[in-house]
């Protein structure tokens, strides 16, 4: 698991709250001025294009996050926050699995233009275009149709996809792409090399000056949710470890997300600064061996629906782990919070391991 802190000036609510009231900062390689918070950060995306083969980092998903807005975006918990949507996307049926959305009235792109039914289906195309070097297609691939009216839309499924909710949620695995903009650009593999025209969240794309920092600014058009209480902030990228610790101790940023660092040692001692240190989140996912190696129960539909949809680290430990061979991942950071992938139940039998008939034996897994 990787672990990751965030270093923050001392008073940092109190710095950032002067900041918003405060004069408009200046261009250039940015300190501390008001209305601006620089995040110094150790890579620079190569490019904005969200998930693509060439680019999937974490750094870029910073800058991403909030300009293709999501219907729903997951809080610090992991659940599920309304935004673009009116509210949770709904399963109409569940064979073929159907689902309807529908975005909410106040969701708008920052030219003024509304956020419709018509982006979510071409950032679906987008997606399921073999030309388009994207990371994964896992899902839109098993999409069969998109019909949209206006705000709303129905999407039918090939088969049954467990995650369809954050499929649905988040199409591009941000948000929305505008489909006026994909049009714009028949080889998306060459899209948003330099900046991004256009943006349904808090925030929107100001400059990048490469090699140094990426400047988002405030999208007065975003009513969809909270807006950004900021007027800009500043990606600053600095590879060097030691000068990325010198630049927050000059001044020259507030806010840093190093990995650890031996430095991190020495700067919780300083007491201008505070260190806040918590694992990320990750999915969760269990093997299940099959084949030869494999025991015989998990060829048992039932039996892999009972460990998949109970999911309870206490059972894996006492029973299907022993017993049936399972590897549950991450299981360090099970007792925490941990984004859970939903999954689409069989509406023929129950949801927990507990429920099902226990008077049937599972045959023991030979020693070996």
């Amino acid at each position: 698991m990787r672990k990751r802190s965030l270093l923050l000036l001392a008073g940092a609510a109190a710095i950032v709250a002067s900041l918003v009231v405060g004069p408009a900062a200046t261009a250039g390689p940015d300190r501390a001025q008001a209305g601006t918070v620089v995040f110094i950060h150790d890579q620079e995306p190569p490019n904005l294009r969200p998930t693509w083969v060439d680019n999937n980092l974490y750094a870029t998903s910073l800058v991403l996050n909030n300009i293709w807005y999501g219907g729903q975006i997951r809080d610090a918990n992991a659940g599920w926050v309304t935004r673009l949507f009116t509210g949770p996307p709904k399963m109409l049926k569940s064979s073929p699995l159907t689902v309807s959305f529908q975005f909410s009235p106040k969701a708008n792109w920052s030219d003024g233009t509304p956020v419709t039914c018509a982006d979510w289906k071409a950032t679906w195309q987008v997606f399921i275009n073999p030309a388009n070097n994207v990371v994964s297609r896992t899902g839109h691939e098993d999409i069969k149709s998109v019909t949209c009216k206006g705000k709303s839309g129905v999407i039918v499924f090939k088969k049954v996809y467990a995650d369809w909710q954050t499929l649905v949620n988040e199409p591009a695995n941000n948000g929305v792409l505008q489909a006026k903009t994909v049009a714009a650009n028949p080889d998306m593999n060459k899209a948003f090399e330099n900046s991004v025209n256009v943006s349904s969240g808090p925030w929107k794309f100001q400059s990048w000056q490469k090699g140094v920092q990426i400047t988002v600014v405030k999208n007065p058009k975003f009513t969809a949710g909270p807006p950004m209480k900021l007027d800009r902030v500043v990606f600053r990228y600095i590879a060097d470890t030691n000068a990325r610790f010198q630049a927050l101790k000059a001044g020259e940023g507030q806010v840093m997300e190093p990995q650890p660092q031996l430095q991190i040692v020495e700067i919780r001692k300083n007491s201008s600064f505070k260190v806040q240190s918590r694992p990320g989140y990750f999915f969760e996912h269990m093997d299940l061996q099959q084949g030869p190696q494999g025991h015989p129960a998990l060829k048992k539909k039932f039996v892999r629906q009972a460990l998949v949809l109970d999911g309870k680290l206490e059972h894996m430990r006492s029973f299907a782990g022993p017993r049936l061979g399972v590897c549950h991942a991450f299981e360090m950071v099970r007792p925490l919070a941990v984004a859970r992938r939903p999954v689409t139940p069989d509406p023929g039998r129950p949801l927990a391991i507990g429920k099902y008939p226990r008077h049937r034996a599972l045959p023991q897994q030979p020693k070996r």
